[in-house]
């Protein structure tokens, strides 16, 4: 193939079909570059079996290979194998990603690096052998591999980025050099040298439950994304942070407990488990990521820890079987589309919160709203469908109509109800000592509690609750 002389073009020159950048002329140094400036058009760059030589000779001078750069082959589609000269140490970002037809690559010992995207998505590659001297694999390295079955990692690795060995279907063993100071493995699974951390789980193991090291303190990002053979996974009480995409994608996953030492859990990391059907929130948890439990359409019970604060972008986005959500006194934040497409029926919003944004409880089939304001926060207009405005009823605390008929978005519900339940709770019984005694209408006590928000979890009827001397009826 004929690299053509273009004004697009990222080359200095071309030999044997494929195209060089001069990296240094003092040294005699090129890379091995791309075609034109965009990838896009790199489809029918490189085909067939490549041999790149360690060295070659332009305008009378030597130069040495020292690199295969960024983007080099990006989306060649005829590119099967490659060799590569043991001149050659870095091996660029996205070099041979989507190289879909790429089925085995050689890496000498000379390469240290390959970096983030280098191979992802090169669904043909079966065969690779990463150099003994290799120091570091960036995030997303070989993304998407489906065919790569298992993978070994030399002494030499010191880092693994975030998701390089992610989303291979076929991968069921990853090993590691016994000599190697920063990594191990353990039955084929990836972790950090002292074991606080899982970094990769392999996609193709059969077992359906796994039990975690006692020593595990941290789920790596992507650690098991995409396990769908997992059911049931154990976590050790010393966990204290699951960062992001962690069991994202885990469609089988019907049960874990989260330990209560877990402050953090990263975004999306339980998205679209569609076969999770419960999860009980650490209460050390104080905020709720981003897409966390997005597109999981079995969960049906969630509780909230009562230190919540913020509830992220889309958390909770279609949990279609989400009907009921008891929300904690210390929650402040509902971000946007935090709760869009639930099944939730009611809805109990504590005086705590001070932030509703843009879509949080988009296209909820929402009955019943209870707010607890005596001055009613303004929020987005659009935080719950239009629709929803001309069927959900909404209950006010007694006396604050004109404040909520002036307020977005609660002017624009047609039915405005003034109710005892609303803010006299908090205002004429609350107190963090008392005891709550609640009696149905025939005067039989049904719940003794310090926890007036338990209140709501009972049948729908009219309640008497007691408190020091303090008498209240209240209709839920």
């Amino acid at each position: 193939m004929l690299c053509l002389s273009i004004s697009a073009s990222a080359y200095d020159f071309s030999k044997d079909g494929i195209c060089y950048k001069i990296t240094s002329e003092s040294d005699r140094t090129v890379e091995v570059t791309y075609l034109h400036d965009s990838a896009d058009y790199n489809g029918s760059y490189g085909s067939g079996e490549i041999d790149i030589p360690s060295k070659l000779i332009y305008n009378g001078k030597t130069y040495t290979v020292v690199a295969i750069g960024h983007h080099a082959f990006d989306g060649s589609r005829g590119l099967t194998s490659v060799i590569i000269p043991k001149s050659v140490t870095e091996i660029g970002s996205s070099a041979f990603r989507k190289c879909r037809n790429l089925a085995k690559v050689t890496i000498p010992n000379s390469v240290i690096e390959i970096g983030s995207s280098a191979f992802e998505t090169c669904t043909s590659l079966s065969e690779v052998t990463l150099s003994d001297n290799l120091k570091t694999i960036y995030d997303y390295a070989f993304h998407n591999c489906w065919s790569i079955s298992n993978i070994s990692i030399p002494s030499s690795v010191e880092r693994i980025g975030y998701g390089a060995f992610m989303d291979c279907s076929n991968l069921s063993m990853i090993n590691v050099a016994e000599s190697n100071g920063s990594y191990t493995s353990e039955d084929g699974v990836l972790f950090t040298k002292d074991k606080s951390c899982v970094v990769q789980y392999p996609v193709a193991r059969k077992s359906q439950v796994y039990l975690l090291p006692e020593t595990i303190s941290i789920i790596g990002g992507g650690a098991f994304r995409n396990c769908k053979n997992l059911t049931t996974i154990h976590l050790p009480n010393n966990i204290y942070i699951i960062e992001q995409e962690a069991f994202s994608y885990c469609s089988g996953l019907l049960n874990i407990t989260l330990p209560d030492n877990i402050v953090e859990i990263g975004n999306a990391a339980f998205r679209s488990c569609g076969s999770l059907s419960e999860c009980i929130l650490p209460n050390k948890l104080t905020s709720i990521s981003d897409y966390l439990f997005e597109d999981c359409n079995s969960l049906n019970k969630i509780i909230l820890p009562n230190s919540l604060i913020s509830v992220g972008y889309d958390s909770f986005k279609n949990c279609k079987s989400l009907i009921k959500v008891e929300f904690p006194d210390s929650l402040q934040k509902l971000d946007n589309g935090s709760f869009s497409g639930c099944g939730l029926i009611t809805l109990n919003l504590p005086p705590s919160i001070k932030e509703i944004r843009y879509n949080a409880f988009g296209n909820c089939p929402i009955e019943d709203i209870f707010c607890n304001w005596t001055d009613p926060i303004e929020c987005s207009n659009g935080a719950f469908s239009s629709w929803r405005y001309s069927i959900a009823k909404l209950y006010i605390p007694i006396g604050t109509t004109s404040k909520y008929i002036t307020i977005d978005p609660w002017r624009n519900f047609f039915d405005i109800i003034e109710s005892e339940q609303c803010s006299s709770i908090e205002n004429n019984l609350y107190n963090p000592l008392e005891i709550f005694d609640i009696y149905n209408i025939k005067g039989l006590l049904v719940k003794r509690s310090i926890n007036i928000n338990e209140l709501y979890s009972l049948p729908h009827g009219i309640y008497i609750v007691k408190s020091e001397g303090k008498t209240l009826k209240i209709k839920i």
